[in-house]
């Protein structure tokens, strides 16, 4: 009973400063947070009604990298892709799970709440904070944005992209340019500090994802996991059939990885694309684990 009161009136005090205040400073589970709360962006409210956002995803994916890769706990680089407010990032280095990220964010408002946020958990020595976008070539993207949702900013690549219908009244979106290249040249720019040691591969990029891979063919020979959104509408939306994309996933790693009731469960990447049936393509999404991996299914 004590948590359900707590869990109203929390919700209550969230309705009541959305009224008169505008952003909060959160202390979370995952750090601290200078957020918005005026418009209902999904992270923001979870972070506040919650005090965490995604953390038992990140907690249960990298006790999977280590298990796979036998690395150690706390250390390694995170390469955050589409990073938003830094929750991914600054997670990952408060909770432990690693020592240092490439956090990468392209539209400028959510950047901006990248760096504040890294400077009130005193990580700007531990985050390297990018403002652009990654793509399969080098070149300036058309990025539409949510006026409700600020992780839902995404690249566009036409209105009707191949008569994919739409859900989200997209075509409305105010649109932004903003720079790209792949991640394999991003990364070779690099000192060496931030690119010797990359423990796993973040990327929530709306449906994107596709062309991000696509450009960085060398990096993922490394056989670095990749924690990905999976979002057939996105995709589509993005501009790639679902084949094409089940296709280069299939080119890429042997292994993909999806939660199953508390626990992550092995498919072979021929399995792909019936997963992307499983979703549907009326919204909903995965988070998986891709690898390289040949290990047995446990």
């Amino acid at each position: 009973m004590p948590t359900i009161w707590f869990r109203m009136l929390r919700r209550l005090r969230y309705e009541y400063l959305r009224r008169f205040e505008n952003p909060a400073v959160l202390e979370t589970r995952q750090g601290i947070f200078r957020v918005p709360i005026a418009v209902p962006d999904p992270i923001s409210r979870e972070l506040f009604l919650f005090g965490s956002f995604e953390l038992e995803l990140m907690n249960e994916a990298m006790e999977l990298v280590r298990r796979l890769s036998g690395r150690t706990r706390g250390k390694g680089t995170l390469i955050d892709i589409g990073a938003n407010n830094g929750v991914t990032s600054i997670g990952m280095l408060v909770t432990g799970q690693l020592d240092s990220a490439i956090a990468i964010e392209p539209e400028p408002v959510n950047f901006g709440r990248l760096r504040d946020n890294v400077t009130l958990n005193g990580l700007d020595a531990s985050i390297l904070q990018l403002n652009c976008a990654l793509s399969d070539r080098k070149t300036t993207l058309a990025f539409e944005l949510s006026d409700t949702n600020y992780g839902d900013h995404r690249v566009r690549v036409s209105v009707d992209p191949a008569g994919v219908r739409e859900d989200f009244r997209e075509s409305e979106r105010p649109v932004i340019d903003v720079p790209a290249d792949t991640l394999d040249a991003t990364l070779a720019g690099l000192p060496s500090r931030w690119t010797n040691d990359i423990a796993v591969i973040w990327i929530d990029v709306q449906g994107y994802e596709g062309l991000v891979f696509s450009g960085a063919r060398r990096t993922l020979e490394r056989g670095i996991p990749v924690v990905s959104e999976v979002w057939p509408y996105g995709i589509m939306r993005a501009g790639m059939t679902l084949d094409a994309f089940s296709a280069l996933v299939g080119e890429i790693w042997q292994s993909f990885w999806v939660r199953r009731r508390g626990r992550f469960v092995r498919y072979p990447v021929l399995a792909f694309r019936a997963f992307l049936d499983e979703l549907g393509s009326n919204g909903d999404y995965e988070n998986v684990v891709f690898t390289c991996d040949r290990e047995k299914a446990n």
